[in-house]
């Protein structure tokens, strides 16, 4: 027995049968339930999006349930998402997406996941401002709007004196906890 915990995580594998793997450390285990919270999350949403019709009654989008997910696991979901609790969290994301003022490009692939593609295409790193100004350019060339181009043009302004991390800092505030910008799931300001 090792002082580590040890955790044995299981998956189904391509032939439909369980397989484990072992995860030896905190921060790997950390890594990993988040993004299968994260995968689980979208599922969900998926699932409600196809399936829910906000038109029909609560027993009427029970009775329309997927047909790989037993009746009694929709009915519990259905009636969460339609409860009062689950309504204001609902509008409260709303509100909060509304205040989005510099949108991306990049659809629904990932920062993370650009910066890789880009990373291994041309086998060099790149910066948050490096990622910022490549995530807020339209293919013709135009930032996406006036406050992408005045939020890069602040950034070009601030890498002169220093680094450009230290920049992209100074420029878009501190993080919020538990959140860096830019840098995909799992990284911390810790």
């Amino acid at each position: 027995m090792t002082d580590s915990p040890t955790r044995i995580l299981t998956q189904w594998n391509r032939n439909n049968q369980l397989a484990n793997f072992v995860v030896n450390d905190e921060q790997h285990k950390q890594y990993i339930l988040g993004s299968l919270g994260k995968k689980w999350k979208d599922k969900r949403c998926r699932l409600f999006d196809k399936y829910h019709n906000w038109e029909l009654s609560v027993e009427e989008n029970i009775q329309n349930h997927p047909p790989h997910i037993p009746q009694d696991h929709w009915t519990i979901f259905v009636r969460y998402r339609r409860s009062a609790k689950a309504m204001d969290i609902a509008n409260k994301n709303v509100a909060n997406r509304a205040k989005l003022v510099i949108p991306h490009i990049l659809g629904s692939k990932t920062l993370a996941r650009k910066m890789d593609e880009l990373e291994t295409i041309n086998d060099q790193e790149f910066s948050r401002a490096e990622m910022y100004q490549l995530s807020h350019k339209k293919p013709d060339g135009t930032f996406v709007n006036e406050e992408a181009r005045d939020l890069h043009e602040k950034l070009r302004d601030k890498m002169q004196n220093g680094s450009e991390n230290e920049a992209f800092l100074k420029v878009c505030g501190k993080e919020h906890p538990g959140y860096v910008r830019g840098m995909g799931l799992g990284v911390s300001s810790s």
